[in-house]
């Protein structure tokens, strides 16, 4: 099996990660592997293993590994990490996800920093959750700190922590957008003008956000003219007291939007309670014959589903397009369920291939595919809002899951005949013999069911060439 350099993977001068089958290989270069010596020998990543802030690892030698020594002939010494089932990114993430990321970021910093360490990146895309809990996957950030150093990473920590989440906290204009379409972040310099006027002035955000924005453009004029000045000496504890700073602004953020529509859908739209209780019955039913190890569960809103999912797979990658209801059902599982994913995610926009050669960063689809995908509650959503035909559906579908679990809900339902209130009827195949006829093109129909006191069918189906 040949070793592949991870496309995400090529900033680093110390090393890269490879894939060697279904391996994760963190190869280090001589001086990557000088610093990690160091590194090994300080204790400090045992601390922060113990804590719950990094990665799993364990040190291989390189004649275990023959395919790593044909590909990256340089290479001094490797460590393997847990390969995780699902990779998100800062993008899909809701307020406190992303709130959270930045505080571990922080406290990884923290403690690096008081062992004689710093964090040289500090990018959301150096951390992923482990259900909900979010660690540091690149161990390579951590290196020697030389006294009388600024920490170099704050810039790029204000520009994808800060000013994201600050964006929303001050005006309630979601930082996703703007995250997806600039990969280097909110500049303080895009977010000052922004923000109203009595955010402006508070201590914390005029220095890291008003204050930033002019040295920026001082700065940029200056170099432009005088070339470039060395940096100021500043002492490690002046580090340690901006790190400790950092956090404690962080962790007054709030969200300002209201829980939305979607968000109070679990307590505004209650089905009958028999056929909640038969809906519930068939869902577990399909988890128990299939055993899925990953489920995702697509329109989750806040989780109710995913969590009776979560019982029986390993993990469970639950997305809706309802930020608030993603960022409701984050803090409902962040304590209780680790094996569960919370995403925002437009379906019918979802996240594509992005960065470099567009290989950076991996879309939704090229993700895939889950063991097992839930689509309830979602295809009226998706034919009649979205004006997608179920042949597009299905076919979609079956690129992303081996089996799905999916709900039928014809037009004379409450709901969708809410969603044609307002808009034309152009759906004369919007019926349940087209959608069965759609699904059958790529998937083999193991169940349906008719659900009591409602017009909605589900279907476990299976795809076909399995």
């Amino acid at each position: 099996m040949p070793a592949v350099r991870d496309p995400a993977s090529f900033r680093d001068p110390d090393g890269s990660v490879y894939l060697v089958g279904e391996r994760v290989i963190r190869a280090f270069l001589p001086e990557g592997a000088r610093k990690w010596a160091i590194l090994k020998a300080s204790g400090l990543l045992e601390d922060l293993l113990q804590r719950g802030l990094v990665l799993a690892y364990e040190e291989k030698a390189l004649k275990d590994i023959p395919e790593l020594q044909e590909e990256a002939p340089g290479v001094c010494a490797i460590v393997e990490h847990p390969r995780l089932p699902f990779l998100s990114y800062c993008y899909e993430w809701p307020f406190s996800m992303l709130k959270d990321a930045g505080v571990c970021t922080l406290e990884v910093a923290e403690r690096a920093l008081e062992r004689g360490f710093i964090l040289k990146d500090a990018t959301p895309y150096n951390i992923q959750f482990l259900g909900a809990r979010p660690v540091l996957i690149d161990l390579a950030s951590l290196e020697p700190y030389r006294e009388g150093e600024p920490w170099r990473a704050y810039h790029q920590f204000c520009c994808l922590f800060l000013n994201p989440l600050l964006l929303e906290a001050t005006t309630g204009v979601p930082f996703q957008p703007w995250l997806r379409g600039a990969l280097g972040g909110l500049r303080p310099t895009d977010l000052a003008p922004l923000l109203p006027w009595r955010w402006r002035m508070r201590p914390f955000v005029f220095t890291h956000v008003v204050a930033q924005a002019w040295l920026e453009r001082h700065f940029a004029s200056d170099v432009a003219q005088e070339g470039h000045r060395p940096l100021p000496r500043v002492e490690r504890e002046q580090v340690l007291r901006l790190l400790r700073s950092l956090r404690r602004g962080l962790e007054r953020l709030r969200p300002r939007k209201p829980a939305g529509l979607w968000a109070r859908y679990q307590e505004e739209c209650h089905y009958h309670p028999e056929a909640q209780r038969a809906k519930e019955a068939f869902v577990e039913g399909a988890l128990q014959s299939l055993r899925p190890r990953v489920v995702w569960d697509l329109g989750c809103n806040i989780g109710h589903y995913s969590l009776l999912a979560a019982r029986y797979a390993d993990l469970v990658v639950g997305m809706d397009s309802d930020i608030q209801a993603v960022d409701l059902f984050y803090q409902r599982v962040r304590e209780k369920a680790r094996n569960v994913l919370p995403l925002v995610m437009d379906l019918l926009d979802p996240s594509p291939n992005r960065g470099w050669a567009e290989e950076e960063r991996r879309g939704l689809a090229q993700r895939g595919p889950a063991d097992l995908v839930l689509c309830l509650a979602l295809v009226h959503h998706l034919a009649i809002q979205g004006n997608l035909p179920f042949g597009h559906l299905v076919r979609w579908l079956a690129r992303v899951g081996r089996a799905v679990v999916v709900e039928f809900v014809p037009k004379e339902d409450p709901r969708a005949h809410n969603l044609l209130r307002w808009r034309e009827d152009v759906f004369p195949w919007y019926t349940q013999g087209a959608f069965e006829t759609a699904l059958e093109e790529c998937f083999t129909i193991r169940e349906r069911f008719a659900l009591p006191h409602s017009g909605r069918v589900l279907y476990t189906a299976i795809r076909r060439g399995l």
